[in-house]
Parts: C-alpha cells; structure tokens; sequence
C-alpha cells in the first residue's frame, strides 16, 4: 500500500511541476530500505511512464521542439546504457551518497531556476547537444533520477524558453529511464514485472494525468518552492545518517 501511495504523489506532483520524481528513489532506499538496484528498477519504471504521458502533453501544446529533442534523445538513450553498466561496478553505498548529492542540486536548482535574457549559442551546438545529453544519461541513471532533474535546469541557465525547457527534460527522462529501467530489473534481486508492479505504474501514470489537470489550479511556483526545501533537507539529512 506504501507503495501506491508514494507513486500516486510522486505522480501528481510530477503532473502539477514537472518535478518531484526523485522523492521515488529516495522513499524507497530510505523509508522502505529497499536494495539500491531494486528501488532503481521501480523508479525507472515509473519515470518511463510519466515520461511518455508528459511528452505526448507537451506536443499536444507544441512545447517539444523536434530538432533539438532528437538529438536530446540520442544522448539520453546512450548515456543511460553507459550509465547502467557503470554502476553494476560501483557499491551500493557509494551510488546512494551519489543520489543524495544530486537530490540536494536538484532542490537548490528547483529553489534558484530562472531564465537568462539571451539564448547561448551553445544550443545550436550538436557537439555540446549530444556530450551534455549523454553526461545527463550517465549522470541520471547511475543516481536513479530521471534526466529532467538536471536537463531542465541546465537549459534555462543557457536561455531556453522555461516551458521548452521542461517539456524537453521530461522527454529526456524517456530516453534515460527505457535502458536504465531495464539494465536494474536485469541486476535486480527480487524485483519482477508482475501485475503488481504493472499496478503501481499504473497508479503512477493515473496520478500523472490528474496532476497535469490539477496544475490549472495549482500555485506550481510555491509548490516548486517546497519541493526544493524538501529535497536540500532530504539530501542533508540522508548524506549525514550514511556518512556518520
């Protein structure tokens, strides 16, 4: 029930922002103390759902811009093969300081994002497209986060439009989540893709399209705001219970 309960917030809050997936990841190693491999495989899982359904919301609204979400794409994909098979390299306690580390980021980029006035040059560079895009592949799947986490921030920061910007990270987390989501279930210990399972990411994907809706309504901006907070004191609380 845990469970359920946990994919159907992180879903919403996922639908009403855009952010907030890494709560999986760290509820699942922290509160249910789950194996590192086991809570990945289920956090892939679900990121693989609510990033096909976030996607297909963006080009309904023509916030996806085709040219440079394929190339985005392509890094993503490779980045998180080369990530998986990293990590089956790397001990379980290192790769979960690794997650905090880029959770406390993550909540200092959600409390500080904002938009530059001028569009880097940077962007219309395939070189840079492709090795940052594989870096957020390797990056977010050996931390079990989905490739929005630090694709969105990155962009804004080089004056991406702010909605673009979003709509190309919660792409991007497609393309880290399909090979990462596979590459754990394959390492993992007990975890299979039962009805159960198939539920959980069913409830997720539901909470999803609810949250979209819900974000009509929804001040996102506060809501940001304490996601943020939640995650830097999460991050510090859980890097100081591992390292002490």
């Amino acid at each position: 029930m845990q469970i359920f309960i946990i994919n159907f917030i992180v879903g919403l809050l996922i639908g009403m922002t855009g952010v907030g997936g890494f709560i999986l990841p760290l509820f699942y190693i922290s509160v249910l103390k789950m194996e590192v491999k086991d809570s990945f495989a289920l956090s892939f899982s679900a990121f693989l759902v609510s990033g096909v359904i976030g996607s297909l919301t963006y080009v309904r609204m023509k916030l996806l811009e085709y040219k440079l979400a394929i190339k985005v794409a392509v890094g993503a994909f490779i980045g998180g093969i080369i990530g998986v098979l990293i990590s089956s390299f790397i001990p379980d306690n290192t790769i979960k300081i690794f997650l905090y580390i880029i959770v406390f980021f993550a909540g200092v980029s959600t409390l500080i994002n904002q938009n530059s006035k001028k569009e880097s040059p940077l962007l219309q560079d395939n070189l840079f497209i492709i090795t940052f895009s594989i870096s957020v592949g390797i990056i977010c799947s050996l931390a079990g986060a989905g490739g929005a986490l630090i694709m969105v921030p990155v962009l804004i920061f080089l004056g991406y439009d702010v909605k673009k910007s979003v709509g190309i990270g919660i792409m991007s987390s497609v393309f880290v989540s399909l090979p990462a989501a596979i590459g754990y279930f394959i390492q993992s210990s007990d975890i299979t893709l039962d009805v159960i399972t198939i539920m959980h990411l069913a409830v997720h994907g539901l909470a999803v399209v609810i949250g979209a809706r819900l974000s009509k309504i929804v001040n996102g901006r506060w809501l940001k705001l304490f996601i943020g907070f939640i995650a830097i004191l999460s991050a510090i609380f859980l890097v100081m219970k591992e390292v002490l």
